[in-house]
């Protein structure tokens, strides 16, 4: 919160109301500048788990469980895996993904639709609904309504 209430009322009333930080002005940008990084990096490492429908995926654990039961994945579906659980609903493209997994050392042109198989093996084939979705001509995404925007 950014404000010129600077009462110990005023800041207690701030943070029930659910801020993070209470800043008052005037207020110097070095300061500011400090406040945000402390609250981006406590942003960052609060994220641990991501999901998308029925199934969750644990960044610490290095666990992916999908209708109770535990994916087995290998290292390249893993971090395909992570990509596209972190930008889901969103679209990943082709070149975004070979970025995640084998940053600038990319193998085989089929390399990725290999692994890609190989995760919806994993993912999608033993259940009921699909959570990987092409969208022709854009990429990946990991969401439940193949439809959705």
């Amino acid at each position: 919160m950014l404000t010129a209430r600077d009462t110990l009322e005023d800041k207690l009333i701030g943070f029930q109301a659910g801020s993070d930080d209470y800043l008052v002005k005037p207020f110097a940008m070095e300061e500011l500048k400090v406040r945000l990084q402390a609250l981006a990096r406590r942003g960052l490492t609060s994220i641990n788990k991501l999901s998308v429908g029925d199934l969750s995926v644990d960044l610490q654990t290095h666990l992916a469980v999908r209708g109770g039961q535990e994916l087995r994945l290998p290292p390249v579906c893993w971090k395909m895996l992570v990509c596209l659980a972190k930008h889901s609903p969103n679209v990943v493209s082709k070149s975004q993904l070979e970025q995640a997994i084998w940053q600038d050392d990319v193998p085989a042109a089929d390399s990725l639709k290999v692994h890609l198989f190989k995760l919806r093996q994993v993912v999608d084939t033993p259940f009921d609904t699909k959570l990987i979705h092409t969208i022709h001509g854009v990429g990946i995404a990991l969401r439940e309504n193949h439809d959705q925007h």
